[in-house]
């Protein structure tokens, strides 16, 4: 299994309907949205350390007015980011450790329609992948 379904299935433990770096356009929307991969460490048997980064992604209401609703929304975005930080590892990859870099998610855009926001966070998994082949 490759790190990024991997990943994902982890994910799908909070969100079942999560998708994988799909486009987050409309209310409701969630994605999980990988962007690098880095060897930290490369070891004789010839096995390595990897980091991947990634970002979970939130479209939800958003308002100018004195209603609640980014403070709903923000407070959706902690659960999710409260749910990630409580389940540190990935089945299926050894030796792993997921850890957010943010301690809250971010106001990341507004839609031109002004009645929805994207919010996100990012995260890393870091594992340990054996020699292929």
């Amino acid at each position: 299994m490759r790190a990024s379904e991997a990943l994902l299935a982890w994910a799908r433990g909070y969100d079942p309907a999560l998708r994988l770096n799909a486009t987050v356009e409309h209310d409701g929307d969630r994605s999980l949205v990988t962007s690098a991969a880095t060897t930290l460490d490369r070891y004789i048997d010839g096995s390595r350390d990897v980091e991947m980064s990634f970002s979970l992604v939130l479209v939800a209401p958003w308002s100018e007015g004195p209603d609640g609703l980014n403070a709903d929304a923000l407070a959706e975005g902690e659960a999710w980011l409260s749910w990630v930080a409580s389940h540190p590892t990935v089945g299926g990859l050894e030796d792993s450790e997921v850890r957010p870099y943010d301690e809250e998610p971010v106001l990341a855009l507004v839609t031109a329609d002004g009645l929805s926001a994207k919010y996100q966070f990012q995260a890393r998994c870091a594992y340990h992948k054996e020699k292929e082949g």
